[in-house]
Order: structure tokens, then sequence, then C-alpha cells
């Protein structure tokens, strides 16, 4: 009979276009029991200084339609602006529930993050409200995801940027409306095929990602990723992406990021 359990080693690197490469090594263990997913890893942000960073993911199957799940990110990426990508980290907390109906799959979800430089100076903190509904549909061996999302986000800042990112602005501005933006919401219509994680032993799998939205501070907004998931040795998998967009940040600035991602289990 399979183990209810199974270690992982991880490694995942972003490229964002006009800033250095950020990575996380990670390792951990996840386990699968009945009704429970549960995922523990622990290991390194590198990128302008080195940090340690740690992840809990666990979800758990209230019924066959619905599922509860929770994760936490202790000194996660953060690509809410390119300063932030470079020199800042974020801790943050979610909880979401999804449900299930027919051929619709619709989640409510509430969170926090808190931001801060490498050097561990806080510069603010997010409290959010998401919500989506989406349809889906076979297509080809994998499922082609389209609906409707709104999220909310209550964002409070420090008066001025010290520490590391303060470094990082051009000389004399201190203002941290240049690495976040303050509270804002946003609507609109995604389009997913595919998806950037797979299980363990699924084949190849190709991911397409497509967000048009209304933010409330800047307007019209999108947000585009492709990519491919694949094994290589066995029991691996290697993820290579593109995205490209606002949507990761509040800043209506256009970024271009590269993913790469290699996680091993045994």
């Amino acid at each position: 009979a399979p183990t209810p359990w199974n270690g992982e080693t991880a490694t995942h690197a972003r490229l964002m276009a006009g800033s250095a490469v950020s990575s996380h090594a990670m390792v951990g263990f996840f386990w699968r029991i009945p009704r429970w997913r549960i995922r523990v890893q622990v290991g390194q942000y590198t990128a302008l200084r080195n940090n340690i960073a740690a992840r809990l993911a666990a979800s758990w199957r209230v019924t066959t339609r619905a599922e509860l799940s929770a994760a936490a990110d202790y000194h996660a990426r953060s690509f809410e602006s390119p300063a932030l990508a470079l020199g800042g980290m974020v801790d943050r907390a979610g909880l979401q529930w999804t449900q299930r109906l027919g051929a619709w799959t619709g989640s409510v979800g509430l969170g926090w993050k808190r931001y801060q430089g490498q050097d561990g100076i806080a510069l603010g903190h997010d409290h959010y409200l998401a919500a989506a509904a989406m349809w889906g549909h076979a297509l080809g061996p994998w499922e082609l995801q389209v609906g409707p999302f709104a999220d909310y986000h209550a964002m409070t800042r420090r008066r001025t940027v010290t520490g590391v990112l303060s470094a990082l602005l051009p000389p004399g501005e201190h203002d941290p409306g240049l690495l976040l933006s303050g509270s804002y919401a946003d609507a609109g219509l995604r389009l997913q095929w595919a998806a950037w994680r797979r299980a363990l032993g699924a084949a190849w799998t190709p991911y397409l990602t497509l967000s048009v939205y209304e933010n409330t501070r800047y307007g019209a907004e999108y947000q585009l990723g492709a990519g491919i998931s694949t094994p290589i040795l066995g029991p691996d998998r290697l993820r290579i992406g593109f995205a490209q967009g606002q949507s990761e940040n509040g800043l209506a600035l256009t970024q271009q990021i590269v993913k790469i991602g290699y996680r091993y289990y045994f």
C-alpha cells in the first residue's frame, strides 16, 4: 500500500525584467490521509540578502463537493513593485472555502500579508477578501475554466521607507507609495486551461491563464501566464513558465516574470 506521506525537495527561481534573480530552496514533507492534505517546507530565500523561509499548507475535504484550505508563508517573494521584488519579502496567511456544484466551482477567501525589507524592517500590511466562480469544461485531456472574480485589498503603509528598501529608491525619495499602492479592488474575468501545479504521476502538461479586470485605482488591467510542467527523471516535476501583466502588483506596472521550478519526491 502507498505510504501516507512523502518527502520532497524543491527549488524555485524567478527573474523579473529589470531586477535580479530570486530563488527559494526548500525541503519538506506532505501527507495524504483521508480527507486531509498537509505540506510543510523549510529552506532559504536567496535574493539581495538571504533569509530563512517556510511554508505550511493544508486542505480538509469537508464533503465530496466542499473543501476548506489554509496556507501560510514566511519570507516569500513579493512582486508588488520592482524594489520589493529585489529587496523585499512578504509573510502571509490565508483561508479559503471551495464549493463545487455541477460544472461550477466557487470559492471565497480572506487573508493577511505583511510586507518588509530583507533586513526585516516592516513596510506595510494588507488584509484582503477574494471570491470567484469558475465554469469548467473538458478540452482535450485538461479542463478549461472561465468565470468572474473579484477581490478587495485594505492596505496600510508606513509613513516613510527605511533600511535596505530605501537604498533601492531614487535618491531623496522615501515615499512608500513607490513600493505599495493604497487600498484597491479588482473585478473581472479569468480563463485558465490546465494548471501550473499537477499531480505527481501526470505526464507533461501545458497551461495557459488570462485575467482581464478593472482596478479601482488604475482602470483596465490584465495578466497573462503560460508554461509547461513535466516529469524528467521519474518522481519529479520541472516547471517553466512566463507571466506578463499587472496582477501581481497594485501599482499598474506591467511586469514580465520568468518562473522555473524543480521538485523531487522521495
